[in-house]
């Protein structure tokens, strides 16, 4: 039996709304997503995934990255560990799913090295146990970066893109054995940034023991000038740089934590 003629432009009014709704979140490629403003400027909530051939595919993102945000966010506490890690406890700590994570919420801070540093002194943040460091790789370029310390079982780097994925050029060892390095070498003519994660469960490195980053070139750094890096770069955002030489702790650079000091010091 048919329904009554009344019944069908009633049900199109109660159902119409909750289709276009569901058809407007369905994520379809030709449909516009909505616009965001960062710090860096407006970014649309998609981006271009580079194959091998050149092309790409449009990847809607906005509820994975936080572009839309413009606050900067503390990485998340983690458990820290007490004995050293062996490959199970890397295995399990993915600091990629984790910088996802913190990424959903707002951007992540990173310290820019500038080109004219050759190495840098550092300890891990706490409560994290990890720090993130940002370089600019220019075309055809190759960064190595390697990290020392007297108990270097309880380290190890990390690599990601902007988007805090890997991509082509990039070489890294997540399950750590001797010396952590990571290495970048630039496929593309045009300048690319990098961002490396010292990665210190155990809390190893101290003001008195801090970790040592050995960063080496194929190019003079010293021509890029300090800080080539933009504010905001992908799901990241700028701190203060670290100067060569300089302990940069938990990510303020000794200018910068000299001049809180006298700005917090007592006039007379």
């Amino acid at each position: 039996m048919n329904p009554p003629r009344i019944l069908v432009p009633l049900l199109a009014a109660l159902l119409g709304p909750a289709l276009a709704a569901q058809q407007e979140g369905s994520g379809h490629p030709d449909r516009p997503m909505p616009r965001a403003t960062t710090p860096e400027g407006t970014y649309q909530s998609f981006r271009t995934m580079e194959s091998g051939s050149g092309g790409g595919n449009l990847v809607r993102f906005s509820d994975t990255f936080a572009t839309r945000r413009s606050h900067v966010v503390e990485p998340r506490p983690t458990e820290r560990c007490i004995v050293m890690p062996t490959e199970n406890v890397w295995r399990h700590r993915d600091l990629m799913k984790e910088i996802q994570a913190i990424a959903r919420h707002g951007l992540i801070s990173v310290i820019p090295v500038g080109g004219d540093v050759d190495s840098l002194k550092d300890v891990t943040a706490i409560p994290s146990g990890w720090k993130a460091y940002g370089f600019t790789v220019p075309g055809n370029g190759e960064l190595e970066v390697r990290l020392e310390h007297p108990n270097l079982g309880w380290f190890r780097l990390a690599m990601v893109n902007k988007w805090g994925t890997l991509q082509e050029g990039m070489l890294q060892n997540l399950m750590p054995k001797g010396t952590p390095v990571v290495s970048f070498k630039n496929p593309k003519r045009q300048p690319q940034p990098v961002f490396i994660i010292a990665d210190d469960p155990g809390w190893m490195s101290s003001k008195q023991l801090p970790y040592t980053l050995v960063i080496k070139r194929n190019w003079d750094g010293k021509k890029d000038g300090p800080n080539p890096m933009p504010q905001v770069v992908g799901i990241w955002a700028r701190k203060d740089a670290a100067p060569a030489g300089a302990k940069a702790e938990h990510g303020e650079s000794k200018p910068a934590a000299e001049a809180a000091d006298a700005k917090s010091a007592p006039r007379p």
